[in-house]
């Protein structure tokens, strides 16, 4: 039984961190297109003001990708460890459930001395 969860608990955190990098690649897409966008842009037609506030938003999206990485990451090790929390957990419980029918045959051996 504890493989089978285990191996779920695995499963649910692979496939986390394959959504968590189909968002990013998809994220890296839609970036990667509108820099070519811009890049594409007759810079003979737009204003030095507008091309600057293309640099800034680009430089913005590059953060915000950092970020998204990052989060992603620190995402993927928490559910790693979670699934660590879950183990334990679930392992302190089913010896709690051991103790508490060793206590309880004491118990019965006990009242029947009496």
């Amino acid at each position: 039984k504890k493989a089978v969860m285990v191996g779920e608990e695995y499963e649910a955190l692979l496939q986390s961190a394959l959504e968590d990098q189909a968002q990013h690649f998809d994220l890296e897409i839609a970036h990667l297109q509108a820099r070519l966008a811009s890049e594409t842009l007759d810079k003979k037609r737009i204003s030095a003001a507008e091309m600057r506030e293309v640099e800034e938003l680009q430089e913005e999206i590059a953060k915000l990708h950092t970020e998204v990485d990052l989060l992603s990451r620190e995402y993927v090790e928490i559910q790693a460890e979670e699934v660590g929390h879950r183990a334990k957990s679930n392992s302190l419980l089913r010896e709690q459930g051991v103790s508490k029918q060793l206590l309880d045959k004491i118990r019965e051996e006990a009242d029947r001395e009496h």
